[in-house]
């Protein structure tokens, strides 16, 4: 009896220890599943954190060197690049409620999310301020065959950064009037287009706008009803530029039969016949050429073409042995192809009438009447003043000038003004706009982008936000 109890004790202590050595077992297994579990869970949260912060900072590089980063660099570095230095100048140009969105996949289990949006922009600096909010999510999934519920850690962070940008140049010129500084009309000043002026337009009498007066941010147009309409632009608009030595080269290479005037290139005269000798004994030898030159010049050859097309002869210079009628015949179908260029102020005092392009280095002032038509291109370019005093001026395509326009008389034009100082039209005007091959390359200003310039961030670092607040952004 006793050894029958001595068994049953030994058989206890054997199940109880059985028992306690399978419960240590479980114990221990459950630790380490659940240490491991956070550990994991911990590396994906400082993953997740890592992948979202990682994003901001190749932003902020990208946007400190817009403006110096190869393409082939990027290319290089692949999908590194959430977005493109295009599209975030796009979204510059864009308003305020537009988001840059972009997803991407550094590793096979880790997936983020990159939005970017402007909050506000500060023009009265230059190149205006951008605030740009740049928020990233970033996912940690159980196995690359990731699915919504296989998320085990996610961050989102957020960041506003400060850039500089310089709009992109892409915008369409076609104003009737243009300038930087101001636009003064009175009298009949009639303007059929739109107008562009960087210090507002001011008008009295009977003067009126028949399109949208363009300014930018604190300029007025006086009366509010000057206009059809009124559009405050985001920024000033730069002065087209020209350059005067084109167009001065263009005019000694007329006179010498020098490309484009050789018979190379379709719409252009070829002179290197007897018409050479003709040319240079009106205009001259030199750059310069004069006024009377020029408007004898023309008067002859149009006196000269219209002879020939009636049976009769060449008149003045034309007349000279070695021009033939075919000679006179395709300089003046070409003539609009012509530059005309004179180093000096101009007076116009009698009737004057041209076709091409005339050139002037210095004021002009036209007392008498004036006739000068391009159409569809520049047809007078005065690096200077203008003034149209008591004369009559008729023009036909870009009327453009360095300096400022005015005057009392009577002015008609189809085409475009264009100045880089103030326009005051107190006369007799009328300007009907159309549209000159000149204000196609001006609307991409030879092709220019914004420039990008990272100024910083608006606080020291990103902060941390929740997933409403990055799906709401």
């Amino acid at each position: 009896m006793r050894f029958r109890n001595k068994r049953g004790i030994a058989l206890i202590s054997v199940v109880l220890i059985s028992a306690l050595v399978f419960l240590s077992i479980i114990s221990i297994y459950v630790k380490t599943v659940t240490e491991k579990n956070i550990s994991v869970a911990r590396i994906s949260t400082d993953r997740a954190l890592a992948a979202a912060e990682g994003v901001l900072s190749n932003i902020a590089f990208d946007l400190s060197d817009a403006d110096v980063i190869s393409e082939e660099w990027k290319s290089s570095c692949g999908s590194c690049h959430f977005l493109t230095i295009s599209e975030i100048k796009n979204l510059l140009d864009s308003n305020s409620s537009s988001t840059g969105e972009k997803d991407f996949s550094p590793s096979p289990d880790t997936k983020i999310n990159v939005k970017m949006k402007v909050i506000s922009v500060d023009y009265l600096v230059d190149p205006p301020l951008y605030t740009v909010r740049v928020s990233s999510l970033a996912t940690v999934y159980k196995d690359p065959a990731s699915s919504s519920v296989d998320a085990i850690a996610r961050k989102a962070i957020l960041v506003d950064y400060l850039v500089n940008y310089k709009p992109s140049s892409n915008y369409v010129f076609n104003y009737a009037l243009f300038t930087p500084g101001a636009i003064s009309l009175g009298g009949n000043a009639t303007i059929n287009g739109d107008t562009y002026a960087g210090e507002g337009v001011n008008g009295k009498g009977s003067a009126e706008i028949n399109g949208t007066a363009y300014i930018p941010p604190g300029a007025n147009v006086i009366p509010n009803n000057l206009a059809d309409n009124v559009t405050v632009l985001p920024n000033e608009l730069p002065f087209p530029p020209l350059d005067v030595e084109y167009y001065k080269q263009r005019a000694y290479n007329f006179k010498y039969g020098n490309a484009p005037y050789n018979g190379t290139e379709l719409g252009y005269p070829n002179i290197n016949t007897g018409l050479k000798t003709a040319i240079q004994l009106y205009l001259g030898t030199v750059d310069t050429s004069t006024i009377d030159g020029i408007s004898n010049f023309y008067n002859d050859l149009k006196t000269s073409y219209n002879n020939i097309s009636g049976g009769g002869t060449a008149v003045g210079f034309f007349a000279l042995p070695g021009i033939t009628a075919g000679d006179i015949i395709n300089l003046w179908t070409n003539i609009k192809s012509v530059a005309y260029y004179i180093d000096g102020d101009v007076h116009i005092n009698g009737q004057f009438e041209l076709q091409g392009v005339l050139v002037i280095k210095g004021s002009l002032i036209i007392n008498g009447g004036a006739e000068i038509e391009t159409p569809g291109g520049l047809a007078v370019y005065v690096d200077g003043d203008i003034e149209v005093a008591n004369g009559n001026a008729s023009l036909h395509g870009l009327f453009y000038s360095t300096g400022t326009i005015g005057g009392k008389g009577t002015f008609d034009c189809t085409g475009s003004i264009v100045t880089n100082g103030n326009i005051d039209l107190k006369g007799d005007f009328q300007v009907d706009f159309e549209m000159v091959k000149e204000m196609e390359e001006w609307g991409q200003l030879s092709g220019e982008e914004g420039g990008l310039t990272y100024n910083r961030k608006a606080e020291r670092s990103w902060k941390e936000i929740s997933l409403e607040d990055f799906n709401s952004f």
